[in-house]
Parts: C-alpha cells; structure tokens; sequence
C-alpha cells in the first residue's frame, strides 16, 4: 500500500483550531549536565533516573491535529521504522 493512499483521506482537514496565545504543551525539562567529572555523584543518579522517566513517559501530543490523522500518521512512522530495510542513521 502506498503512503499517500493512507495518509491523504482527511490531510487537509487534520488541523484542528487552536485558541491564539495559549502555549502549546511542552515536555522539554532542562537537566543538568551529567558528565565524566561529576558521574559518581549520587545526586548523578538521581537526575538519570528522573530523566529515563521523562523519556519513557515521551512528548505531549499535539494538539492542532485531529486525533484520528494523527494515529494514522503514527502508525505509518512506527511501520517504516520497525521495517527490516529501514537503516536510522542519526
């Protein structure tokens, strides 16, 4: 199946109105910096563990998308980089 086929039904409506000055939800938190000098502080392991949280729970969702393009959009990402000929070179 093509990704145009599944991804166009609705794409020009998937914006949904969003009120103007409200700030979008943000999952960006500032940790402080773990480097080699300062790893062995416990309070080191702290900010890790507090990090892997944030990480794990991941970003807010967007919330000018319709929710049911927004899954479909989802499901398409996660089909192209769970393929086995998808190569993720950072």
């Amino acid at each position: 199946m093509q990704l145009n086929a599944v991804l166009a039904p609705e794409f020009d409506e998937r914006l949904v109105p969003y009120p103007d000055g409200q700030a979008l939800p943000s999952a960006k938190k500032r940790f402080p910096q773990i480097t080699w000098t300062n790893h062995l502080v416990p309070e080191a392991n702290q900010i890790q563990l507090e990090r892997q949280s944030h990480v794990l729970v991941g970003p807010p969702v967007d919330p000018r998308l319709k929710p049911t393009w927004r899954e479909t959009y989802e499901d398409v990402i996660w089909s192209l980089v769970n393929h086995r000929e998808f190569v993720w070179l950072p």
